[in-house]
């Protein structure tokens, strides 16, 4: 099958799907690998979330095992307990109503911590807390920085603070270990499965006691299953061990019904494999349903309790994508997402991704929905890149297809470049203060060759992470190669 050939893309698009309503055992065999992750990157300043309906029951509850406990229990000392005490204040309000609710925490945080340990406080609690704000995120840290991680989650560990904020210094020590070993060491530290495995325990103890608010508990257990992800025997004993409290103890809480659907949906994927259709085995197939049929149920129940949560209706989209009853129902979910957040980008790129003609769609319905996000008037936030993120699926499937050739000629269609224009233009014209949204608008001109539109969002782009070009000399050979393109057609100058 030709990418590039949108009328057979129809056409085989239509027979197989006309079919598959027909014949479930088809259905089934087009299913053939697991979905990918949506772009993950940070989002604008439109879409802070909203307020959790459970915030006053978390800030309670926050204050209680933060500032109450440091009060009760923590180092403390008339040179510091003033900055420790704002500190821990702003940290129980961001944790309970969003750290967007004002657009000072992080900057109280970070200089209140600062001053605390500037004054020689050496309370585990605060130094945790000021690793996080000051030191960096943990998914960033360093061979260098990541020691420090560790040491404030083992002082942690020594203390008698409660067992939430032991769990949350162990996980971003094991994170901070593993972002500091690298992406390409073949070796997992020690410290990660020390740290992630004593998280886990800290986390099985705290959902033991049912007075927690609900999306507490949802918010920790989510960033375990986060982090163990990629090791399917850890992921799945920590949610055995965590599932029966939650459903003894939270048995109206929506978002952790939430939280065992997609856990279920990913059990699935488990279960089935990653072998073509037509390959996976008549036991992979009836785990794959039969989980995906728990997985319904959880989602079901958990749109029934709380009918506003907008990531419910997109867990029922990737739930459609494994089931395939049809588009009309994955339609439905997409519009009650949208009805929810016209900013919700996770709803769109599931959407698109359901779309892709290996699924039930062919490129031009990405392409279409693609358009349809950049012209929305009602739409906003991240959408208007659904265009752009059309062409990077259609450039890969013209790079599986036919080499990596193909797909640097992909890019240099006029065609293409004018989507990439227009979903950028519309995204800069909503966010103009976005800047470091220029970093990849850049690496999209390159990629056309669209030398005249590079050379001036070079002069937009600021401050530069030589991350996003693959390191300083890369970023260096693309601005001497757009320098050297001037003139008519963006042709190198004699």
């Amino acid at each position: 099958m030709k990418l590039d050939s949108v009328s057979v893309l129809l056409v085989l698009g239509a027979i197989a799907c006309s079919l598959a309503a027909a014949d479930p055992a088809l259905k089934r065999r087009q299913v053939d690998e697991q979905p990918p992750e949506a772009t993950q990157e940070p989002i604008d300043q439109t879409g802070a979330r909203k307020q959790p309906k459970d915030a006053e029951a978390r800030f309670r509850w926050n204050t209680r095992t933060l500032v109450a406990e440091y009060e009760a229990i923590g180092r403390r000392s008339p040179k510091w307990d003033g900055p420790a005490n704002k500190a821990l204040g702003m940290l129980a309000r961001g944790r309970s109503y969003g750290p967007n609710f004002d657009t000072n925490f992080w900057k109280v945080v970070h200089d209140s911590c600062q001053e605390a340990v500037g004054a020689g406080c050496d309370d585990p609690l605060i130094r945790y807390v000021h690793t996080i704000y000051v030191i960096g995120p943990a998914s960033r840290a360093t061979k260098e920085t990541a020691p420090q991680y560790i040491d404030a989650a083992r002082q942690m560990r020594e203390s008698k603070y409660s067992d939430i904020r032991k769990f949350y210094a162990c996980l971003r020590a094991a994170e901070a270990a593993k972002a500091a070993a690298g992406k390409n060491n073949p070796q997992t530290p020690r410290e990660v499965h020390e740290f992630r495995k004593a998280a886990a325990d800290y986390l099985t103890n705290v959902v033991q006691d049912g007075t927690i608010p609900g999306g507490e508990i949802y918010d920790a257990c989510f960033q375990l299953l986060d982090a163990s992800r990629l090791n399917p025997r850890e992921h799945e004993a920590f949610f055995n061990a965590l599932e029966p409290h939650l459903v003894k103890n939270w048995p109206q809480e929506a978002s952790l019904y939430l939280l065992r659907g997609n856990y279920y949906i990913d059990y699935a994927w488990r279960a089935r494999g990653n072998a073509v259709a037509s390959r996976v085995t008549a036991e992979g197939w009836k785990g794959f349903e039969e989980r995906l049929v728990v997985a319904q149920k959880c989602l079901e129940k958990a749109w029934k309790l709380d009918p506003t949560d907008a990531r419910i209706p997109v867990a029922m989209i990737i739930l459609e994508l494994g089931q395939g009853e049809g588009r009309d129902r994955m339609e439905m979910w997409f519009q009650r997402a949208m009805q929810l957040d016209s900013n919700n980008y996770q709803a769109c790129w599931q959407k698109l991704y359901y779309l892709a003609p290996k699924w039930y769609g062919s490129s031009k319905d990405m392409l279409d929905f693609g358009r349809e996000c950049a012209a929305s008037e009602k739409w906003g936030g991240r959408v208007p890149l659904m265009l752009l993120e059309a062409h990077v699926h259609l450039a890969y499937y013209t790079g599986r297809e036919a080499g990596n050739a193909a797909r640097k000629d992909y890019w240099k269609q006029p065609a293409v470049w004018e989507d990439v224009k227009t979903s950028f233009d519309k995204f800069f014209q909503l966010h103009p203060a976005a800047v470091g949204y220029r970093s990849r608008y850049v690496r999209y001109a390159y990629r056309c060759e669209q030398w005249e539109e590079l050379n001036k969002q070079l002069s937009l782009l600021g401050p530069v992470n030589y991350d996003d070009f693959g390191g300083k000399q890369k970023f260096d050979e693309m601005v001497k190669l757009a320098k050297e393109h001037v003139g008519k057609g963006g042709k190198v100058a004699d």
